[in-house]
């Protein structure tokens, strides 16, 4: 790979860690190899482990497959501090608890009122509503281990 495409490759690994975004679809061993012009036995000789095994590791990263521990390892051979999150897709776990108890509060008024309506006691669709977004409120305050269900 040529310096400059090296370069850019280094700057885009740069925002994307800086930012824990999702890791590059080779994984972060590959990318920061290559990135850096560093071959596999390069990287094996600092790990302690044959090139094969570097491809092995890589591969493992990109899959998926690989271990906690040995993406830190790895990541301590190539000088990068290792960090671990999960972040609500949602954007908020506020966001994520919000959608759970809207969606129960949705499945129970509605239930409620099917009921309702067999008896000829039918809502109309603005109280339907509000009575979801009062629902929604009460959950989301009590936070019932069903709101997970």
């Amino acid at each position: 790979m040529n310096t400059k495409s090296c370069k850019l490759l280094l700057e885009q690994l740069d925002r994307k860690l800086n930012k824990s975004a999702a890791p590059p679809p080779t994984g972060w061993i590959y990318a920061v190899r290559t990135a850096w012009g560093m071959s596999r036995r390069q990287l094996g000789k600092r790990l302690g482990v044959s090139a094969q095994s570097v491809k092995d590791l890589e591969e493992n990263e990109a899959s998926g497959a690989i271990s906690l521990n040995r993406l830190r390892l790895a990541g301590k051979a190539l000088g990068l501090q290792f960090g671990y999150s999960l972040r609500p897709v949602a954007g908020s776990l506020q966001k994520v608890l919000e959608q759970a108890a809207q969606k129960t509060a949705k499945e129970i008024v509605l239930r409620t009122s099917v009921n309702m309506q067999l008896e000829q006691q039918g809502n109309s669709p603005a109280r339907l509503k509000k009575a979801v977004r009062d629902k929604t409120a009460e959950l989301m305050r009590e936070i019932p281990s069903y709101l997970w269900e």
